[in-house]
């Protein structure tokens, strides 16, 4: 059985779609109407992260669950707790016992000088060494939730519910997928299991991740989803398939570098001719007038696979596509 033609044919592909609004206003209309200034991003996220530290204080797990991983959809994940001792806020941070309750920073210099904490709950970390990069494409199931304090009790509100695999690719949906999914890996595919009907994944990444709304849809709003609203999405990462960005040749994650904490960072992106286009959306990396692909193909025309991909001789040491000395 072809796995990748049985994913891609038994996965509800989501697309997102934009509702045109057709408005007919007259002068006055147009005079009378008051356009709401964006909030400053650095108090907005104050306010974000109280609200989300208050929801894990108050919050615990449905001891009536036995199995987290399988029941990312269930409305009743979590209950309300009085009892700080027991809730989310006291999971474990360290040490091998799941669920683990963590923290990373992310860095949006284009929004703040100082980085958002996001936290995350991991239920299952997944396959430890093959985890998809932030662009690439993810097949997850996931239930969406809003935050919103209202006197002083936080709670969260529904949005979406998809326990029907998606596959999604990452530069496409809100910031915080980007930065949590990395840190979690694709699970088993089982063809016993899977049969003739959708597919069966077994130890794959679960968890749920509490998103700022600088991370999420900020001023944006809809029915159930107050603008600048923190975001919960509770997920299993079934499975990811990695992407050619620029259609180059060369794989996105293999244009991507990590930081020396082991974590993708937009500030790491390579842009290697300083176009200000990074490599994984540049069709000629080193701005020498021969793409990318071309550069990388053998003697019989063939594209030389990333690590075999040679390093330009008499140039600086680059590999080939990257040295504007060097042309194929």
């Amino acid at each position: 059985m072809n796995f990748l033609k049985k994913l891609f044919n038994t996965v509800t592909i989501c697309c997102f779609s934009m509702l045109l609004m057709s408005l007919s206003c007259s002068k006055s209309d147009d005079d009378d109407a008051v356009v709401k200034p964006l909030r400053d991003y650095s108090t907005q996220y104050g306010t974000d992260l109280a609200n989300i530290i208050t929801y894990l204080k108050t919050h615990k797990l449905n001891s009536a669950i036995t199995d987290y991983s399988a029941n990312v959809n269930n409305s009743n994940l979590f209950l309300e707790t009085t009892n700080v001792s027991e809730s989310l806020w006291s999971l474990p941070s360290t040490g091998s016992i799941y669920p683990k309750l963590l923290h990373k920073e992310v860095k949006i210099e284009s929004h703040m000088t100082a980085p958002y904490l996001v936290y995350y709950i991991v239920f299952n970390e997944g396959n430890t060494t093959e985890k998809p990069c932030p662009l690439d494409n993810v097949l997850v199931t996931y239930r969406g939730s809003s935050l919103a304090n209202v006197s002083d009790v936080v709670s969260a509100t529904e949005f979406e519910n998809s326990p029907v695999s998606v596959l999604f690719n990452l530069n496409r949906v809100v910031s915080g997928w980007q930065e949590v999914f990395p840190l979690f890996g694709k699970g088993t595919f089982d063809e016993v299991a899977t049969g003739n009907g959708p597919n069966v994944y077994t130890n794959y990444g679960a968890g749920i991740m509490f998103l700022p709304s600088g991370l999420g849809y900020y001023q944006q709003s809809s029915t159930n989803m107050p603008e600048y609203s923190p975001l919960v999405f509770s997920f299993q990462l079934q499975n990811f398939v990695r992407v050619d960005t620029d259609s180059d040749g060369i794989m996105t994650v293999d244009e991507l570098v990590k930081n020396s904490e082991g974590n993708y960072v937009k500030e790491s992106y390579i842009d290697t001719d300083g176009d200000n286009y990074y490599d994984f959306n540049d069709i000629d990396d080193d701005n020498d007038g021969f793409t990318t692909r071309n550069e990388i193909k053998d003697a019989d025309g063939n594209l030389i696979p990333f690590i075999d991909i040679p390093t330009c001789t008499g140039g600086n040491g680059k590999k080939r596509h990257l040295d504007s000395k060097c042309h194929n």
